[in-house]
């Protein structure tokens, strides 16, 4: 077999949503280069310029659906604007995905969701009946809902993975797809794990370090708590921290990542450490905690069921998260926002017990009925799979 690099092309689409467990994919697939195709000032543009990957850039051709209801007339008008500026960036995404399929002729194209797999996906699929082309199209849901992208790309798929039963069971077009657990790059958290002990770990922050090292030599037993909301920072659950800090820190040493709302009258002492956010040093804190409070995005919950964690999720009320969160009531607790006069106690308890608090009972989905030695085997062979369609 040829020792030479195939093209492989990673979709992004903005956020690190779709992009996060693509790359979990790619490092695990033997003799690839992987492209990553993305829009500018987006997560991928900046995670390529940090890790010095490749790129290729499409317009932002991000269809929404117009809704008049509340709405002034100027609003209106520049949303048919938009759309019609959406259509043609699509259009002209068209052309300059057959421009990179001919140039780098990829042998997989993944995708998760990103809205540039529409253009992608179609023009490579228009190829590939004309016989100009053969590149494999992977297509990966790991939300429990389809969105729009992945309804309109699915049928053409060469091979599609989905993370939840949920969305087999209730989506036709998902029904032959092939249950796994959301692909994790598990290896960041086993070398975070050092069985030889924390202080051999590459701490990289300073402040994360010094924690840590006091909290190692103190005598007082308490839990560390870890607190995010994502990368930009959750308010409401930065609000909440802040208000009843006092009588977290009677139980709980507390990690607390704020975001870009970073409050600068509050300081960090010796129980307490307010940080903006963490990158490389994410896995140390995740593994450290005995705790977390966080937001109910899949990628969060991903890793948190890998790490088998004792975790508060707090989905953001009317959005997709409170089914992740519903789903995720057999392995987690869920806190609701509008009950958050109760947080406290339930954070406070010795003993941890997941509560379902939505009304229908949710059987156990199949990523959390799996522990991290499952989930590993399970994922291996799925990257398998996948080395063998290059192959």
């Amino acid at each position: 077999m040829s020792n030479k690099q195939s093209k492989i092309f990673i979709l992004g689409g903005l956020t690190g949503g779709p992009l996060v467990p693509l790359l979990a994919i790619s490092k695990n697939l033997k003799n690839v280069d992987p492209i990553i195709l993305g829009v500018k000032n987006s997560f991928e543009s900046k995670y390529c310029n940090d890790n010095n990957l490749d790129i290729c850039y499409l317009p932002k051709a991000k269809l929404n659906l117009l809704s008049f209801k509340n709405q002034t007339f100027l609003e209106i008008v520049f949303g048919l604007l938009d759309l019609f500026s959406s259509f043609f960036k699509l259009a002209w995404s068209f052309v300059i995905a057959t421009y990179l399929l001919f140039k780098y002729k990829p042998k997989l194209i993944l995708s998760s969701g990103s809205f540039l797999s529409v253009p992608i996906f179609w023009t490579a699929k228009i190829w590939k009946t004309l016989g100009l082309i053969n590149a494999k199209l992977i297509l990966h849901q790991q939300d429990p809902e389809p969105g729009l992208a992945n309804k309109l790309t699915i049928k053409i798929a060469d091979y599609s993975t989905c993370a939840f039963e949920y969305t087999k069971n209730n989506y036709k077009s998902f029904k032959n797809s092939v249950l796994i657990p959301n692909p994790i790059d598990y290896t960041k958290f086993d070398s975070s794990n050092n069985s030889d002990g924390y202080n051999n770990l590459d701490i990289k922050n300073l402040e994360l370090k010094k924690f840590l090292d006091k909290i190692d030599n103190n005598q007082i037993n308490k839990p560390i708590l870890l607190i995010f909301g994502g990368g930009s920072g959750a308010s409401f659950i930065n609000q909440w921290v802040w208000d009843n800090l006092d009588q977290l820190l009677e139980n709980n040493f507390v990690i607390h990542l704020s975001g870009n709302q970073l409050d600068k009258s509050i300081r960090s002492n010796q129980d307490y450490l307010l940080l903006e956010a963490l990158t490389s040093d994410m896995p140390v804190a995740l593994v450290r905690a005995n705790r977390v409070i966080c937001r109910a995005g899949i990628s969060t919950i991903t890793e948190l069921n890998y790490l088998d964690k004792k975790a508060f999720i707090v989905p953001i009320p009317g959005s997709h998260q409170e089914l992740n969160a519903r789903l995720a009531s057999s392995k987690f607790s869920i806190l609701e926002q509008k009950n958050a006069d109760k947080w406290l106690n339930q954070i406070n308890s010795l003993e941890y017990k997941p509560v379902t608090v939505f009304a229908d009972k949710v059987k156990a989905e199949f990523m959390f009925r799996l522990n991290p030695d499952d989930i590993k085997l399970q994922l291996d062979n799925h990257y398998q799979i996948l080395n063998n369609l290059i192959n």
